[in-house]
């Protein structure tokens, strides 16, 4: 009998015990702090490191799950508890994360951008290859030394009428130049195409109605009584011009605008990679 008893009273607490178990497993489950089964879902966040322009962040595999951002990013994901996920970002690289199930709890993908995205380059043209109407810069590193070759006009200083250009580029990783026979006349590192006349006046402190003025960044020059000055010349070919304090921009894309009752044409841009101040313009001015 007492065996019974004893029996009996061991079951009850097993039963107990189990019971304790089951409902604390189900207080955690109500709780949030954690999931199980198939697809859960969990956030990712994805860091850039180094990194100040967009970049993607995708699992592997599946393009498709994804985020862009600049730093960061964040994208949900589903999977199985435990589940390891492979990431790559745009920068290059790749890491991995692990599903959790627990919820407001980020993982994190972080990518060094500065050290993946790294490529030896020994060679660098600031106008990107042969462009006869940009004066460019080459920087290149060949036989242990750091050089620099800047385009120029071939006896340009001995022959007002040279139309050869020096014109470096990269080959791949090597510098390379080519002598160019411009169509028209060489000036500064350029060729001047033909629609172009270049008069006594361009190095003057004014410039008449209808011919192609050349200016520099800030220089100033009197146009029809009013002070016109050359603000900023941009890498795509948009300028910013100021006449008598009201500045105007004609973009890469235009040709003309019209600034203070003044029209003015869009010739032709240099941009200087090294020196941005060096930059210039060929400007025509009408009314």
């Amino acid at each position: 009998m007492e065996k019974e008893v004893d029996s009996k009273i061991f079951l009850i607490a097993i039963i107990a015990i189990v019971v304790i178990v089951l409902i604390s497993n189900n207080f955690n489950g109500l709780s949030g702090s954690a999931v199980t089964g198939k697809n859960i879902e969990q956030q990712v966040k994805c860091v850039f490191a180094n990194s100040i322009t967009t970049q993607k962040c995708y699992l592997a595999g599946r393009n498709e799950i994804g985020c862009s951002g600049i730093e960061t990013c964040v994208v949900n994901v589903k999977g199985f508890k435990g589940e390891r996920l492979t990431w790559k970002s745009s920068c290059g690289g790749y890491t991995y994360t692990t599903i959790i199930g627990v919820y407001n709890r980020n993982l994190y993908a972080t990518f060094n951008c500065a050290e993946t995205s790294k490529v030896t380059k020994t060679c660098y043209d600031s106008d990107n290859g042969k462009n006869y109407y940009v004066k460019g810069t080459v920087d290149y590193h060949e036989d242990n030394m750091d050089s620099t070759f800047i385009d120029k006009c071939r006896y340009e200083n001995i022959d007002t009428n040279s139309k050869i250009l020096d014109e470096g580029y990269c080959e791949g990783n090597r510098f390379r130049f080519e002598s160019y026979e411009c169509p028209n006349s060489c000036s500064n590192g350029v060729c001047i195409p033909k629609n172009i006349t270049i008069k006594e006046e361009s190095s003057k402190s004014y410039c008449s109605l209808g011919t192609a003025c050349f200016f520099n960044v800030r220089d100033k020059k009197m146009v029809v009584g009013r002070t016109v000055t050359l603000v900023r010349v941009g890498s795509t070919g948009a300028v910013i011009v100021d006449i008598e304090g009201v500045q105007g921009t004609i973009s890469s894309s235009n040709k003309k605008t019209i600034i203070n009752k003044l029209t003015i044409i869009k010739k032709e841009t240099f941009y200087d990679y090294k020196n941005t101040d060096a930059s210039a313009a060929y400007l025509v001015f009408t009314v």
